[in-house]
Order: structure tokens, then sequence, then C-alpha cells
């Protein structure tokens, strides 16, 4: 799964540092943390300090240094430290060199290094013990939120990125807010009018995957866009999943929004005691959501396209595409395929009309979504022909498949407008390796079969010579 665009938009590895190295202050001191590199986190981290200045400088004897610098220092006094940055005059790791206007700090991560000069004659001018400790670890993760970068731009700089699906989007969405921050994520979209929890991260109950969330719930309410955020020591998700205990503490809930700023769903995060984010972390939490939002709308749109493009719209199944692709999944050991064909329906539409063939098709189709369950495929593929696909089955559990479906069908009532009539199918399978060493062939041989079985007097099951 690729999660590298949230890294750029966010600036996670920044606040990842940070994150990781003032686990016991993050959520309710203030600390420096950035969200956007490379400007925004440069400045904020100098806001947070009240630095004179914070330098970074990249690879390459010729790279200009990216700089947050107070409008109180003057160019030639910038101009001092961005040299010394350059010729590495400093020292090398860990250097505190004390200048004119300040205490200057450097640290250094491979060829990269990063600075900030803390001004003398006030209050932020005793640069020892943790608070010097607190400045290091925050330049130790600009650097290597710097170094994050170099990969990112490595990774999007090639063929165009694989398109991920909303599902990978939401747990990547989860893990990445868990990774960042600390806490427990739990991610939630509206689709069809139904709020769903389509991500969790590591902590979550794994219950709560793929959950209905109850409409009252504060998760429910903020993907709905009926409040813009909540904070709240309920159980965000309500009783989506029963006996589910609930931990003490707060969940602060963000709205998730996709395109043109609509909400599409919600994400929590839970915090311990009466704990808030802080507001570095707040802010990097909102900039992930305002990167992943769009993303993630963009994908679930993706998704129902290509669901309609695979359904076929009568009865709900995958289309003859659909059950191709399907087909053609790459590390399936072989396989049975069942074409299926209604007996007599020309018959059926000319005596009762259009109308009653669609509704013999839907009855059909409702048999097959009875028995067809796990890994298995059923789609309709033209007219009144519907295929089964069994992944990793046998030649002779694609027969046992197609009788149980013949048999159901044969025993059901089929009534239009009070009047019964009979249903029937002809059935015909193959199998890889059994009659094919290949999926590709296996339509072609299930056909056959199936045409023998309308030959020999319909409703049976008949099965593809073997190879």
């Amino acid at each position: 799964m690729n999660i590298w665009p949230w890294v750029i938009g966010a600036g996670a590895g920044f606040t990842a540092g940070y994150v990781a190295r003032t686990r016991g202050q993050r959520l309710g001191a203030r600390g420096a943390g950035g969200t956007i590199l490379p400007s925004p986190s440069v400045r904020w981290l100098r806001e947070a300090y009240g630095a004179l200045g914070v330098w970074t400088l990249g690879r390459g004897e010729n790279t200009l240094p990216e700089a947050a610098v107070d409008t109180g220092l003057s160019q030639a006094e910038a101009e001092l430290v961005e040299g010394r940055l350059r010729q590495a005059t400093v020292g090398v790791v860990g250097a505190v060199e004390r200048l004119e206007r300040g205490v200057l700090i450097v640290e250094r991560l491979g060829d990269r290094l990063a600075a900030m000069l803390i001004p003398t004659g006030n209050a932020t001018a005793g640069v020892s013990g943790e608070k010097l400790d607190r400045i290091r670890n925050d330049l130790q993760a600009l650097l290597e939120a710097m170094a994050y970068r170099g990969v990112t731009e490595e990774l999007t700089s090639g063929p165009a990125a694989t398109i991920d699906t909303p599902g990978t989007l939401a747990l990547g969405l989860a893990f990445e807010l868990e990774q960042q921050l600390g806490v427990e994520a739990i991610v939630v979209v509206v689709e069809g009018g139904v709020t769903r929890i389509m991500g969790i991260s590591g902590r979550a109950d794994r219950r709560l995957l793929n959950a209905v969330l109850p409409l009252d719930s504060p998760l429910a309410q903020v993907a709905r866009g009926e409040v813009p955020g909540i904070r709240t020591p309920l159980d965000p998700a309500g009783n989506a999943v029963p006996d589910r205990r609930h931990r003490a503490g707060h969940a602060e809930v963000f709205v998730l929004r996709g395109d043109r700023d609509a909400p599409i769903g919600a994400v929590s995060l839970a915090l311990p005691g009466d704990g808030r984010l802080a507001q570095p972390a707040q802010l990097m939490a909102g900039q992930i959501l305002k990167q992943a939002g769009p993303r993630l709308w963009a994908s679930m749109r993706l998704e129902r396209e290509r669901t309609v493009a695979r359904t076929d719209a009568l009865t709900g199944l995958p289309n003859r595409r659909g059950i191709e692709e399907q087909m053609a999944m790459v590390g399936v050991p072989g396989g049975a395929l069942v074409a299926c064909d209604l007996d007599r329906f020309k018959s059926l539409n000319d005596a009762l009309g259009h109308s009653a063939g669609d509704a013999a098709l839907v009855h059909f189709a409702g048999i097959l979504k009875e028995l067809v369950r796990g890994s298995d495929t059923a789609a309709r593929v033209g007219g009144e022909e519907f295929h089964v696909w069994a992944p990793g089955a046998s030649l002779e559990r694609g027969a046992e498949i197609a009788e149980r479906i013949r048999t159901r069908l044969a025993e059901s009532h089929f009534i239009w407008q009070r009047a019964g009539w009979p249903l029937t199918a002809s059935f015909g399978v193959a199998g890889v390796p059994a009659t094919s060493t290949s999926v590709h062939s296996l339509p072609v041989q299930a056909d056959a079969a199936l045409y023998v079985a309308k030959q020999r007097g319909r409703n049976r099951v008949e099965v593809a010579p073997g190879g």
C-alpha cells in the first residue's frame, strides 16, 4: 500500500519523529511540530521555541538552505549561520556554539543538517538539560522528515502509482494516525446512506472493522455532516459491536471531507483520561485528513464506477467482465467453472411477457446468491446464461455445485401474477487441470458440456471430457 502522498502533504515524517521523542508530553504539552514540509514545519518549529531562526540544508554542495528566520535577524546574521552550515564548521553531531545573537544548535543526519538559533537575553536563552534535549530531538525529527521526503520524491517521480482500494486507504490512514500520534484511530465512511467502519488502527478492536454504526453514534453524526466535530467521553462507535468495553478517556472526532469539501466520513482518535491533542498534533492530524479525504473519496468513486461496470443491472450479480476478472486472478491453483442456462426461457417470455422473464432471471439469481458463498463467484454472462466460478475446486466439486443449484431451482416455486411456471436449468462443468490446462479454455468447454445437457433432455448436469 502506498501512503507516501499523505507523508508529502502532511509532513508526517517530521511529526513521527516529534511524537516518538516526546511520547509522554505529546497530548498535553506544547512542543514543536509541523504538518507540511518544508516551510510551515520549519516556521512552526521556530515559533514553538521562540528561536531567531531554523535552517535545514539538504543534499549537495550547492543546495540552498530552507529557513524560517525572525524579522529581527539581519541578513548578514542569517548568512553567517548559513555559511557555517555549508562549511560544516560548527561540528558534526549535537554541536552547540554561542554566537553574538544567541546559541546555535546543529544536528546532522547523514548528509543533511538542521540548526536552530536560540536568542540570548531572555527566558529562552537557557539552553541546557531537558530543553536542549527537546531541541535536538526536534531537529533530528526534522531531518528524518527530510529523508522521508527524499524517498517520497523518488517513489512519486516514476510511473503513476497504483490505485489503492478504499479499504486499504482507510486502513492506511488509521495506522498512519496511530503511528504519528500514538492513539487508537477509527476511520468511517458514508456510502448509500450507511455509515460503516472502513479502517481501524492496530490498537482498535478488530471486531469493529466493517461494522455499521448506529445513527446516533458520535462518529456517524460527524460523518453525515450533522456536526463539524465532537470531543466526547462516550464510545464514538456507539454500540456497533455488542459487549465492547469502552476505554476510559475521551475521543476527538474529526470530519473527513472529499470533493468540494463535502463530508464523506469521519475519524476518531482515542485519548487517555482527560487528554487533548496538543496544537501541533491537531495541525498534523488536520493536514493528514485534508490530504487523505479527497484521495479516499476519489477511490470510493472509482470503486463505484468499477462495480457498475462489472455488475449486471438486473440481477445484481457480476457480469461477464466481472467473473472473467475473478478467473484471471493470479495465484489460484485451478478451479471449476459451471455454465448454467434456464430451460425453455423463450417459451416463458412468449407466454408471460418479458417482465416475467426478467422476474425469472432475478429468481434464479437469488438462488445463486443463496447457494454460492465464500470465494466462489456467480455471474450473469448474457441473456438467460449464468456462470459459477469455484477457484481451487476439483471437477467433481464443480459438478456437486451444479447439481445442488439444479435441484434447488427445480424444487423452487416461481409465481408470476398468481400463475406458477416450472423453472429448470441445464448445466455444463469444466475444470483445471481435469479438462484443460488453462482457465481461459473453461468457458468454451463448460458451454459445450451445457449444450450436451440441453440435447440430452435439459434439467441435468454434464461434465466436459477430460483433457
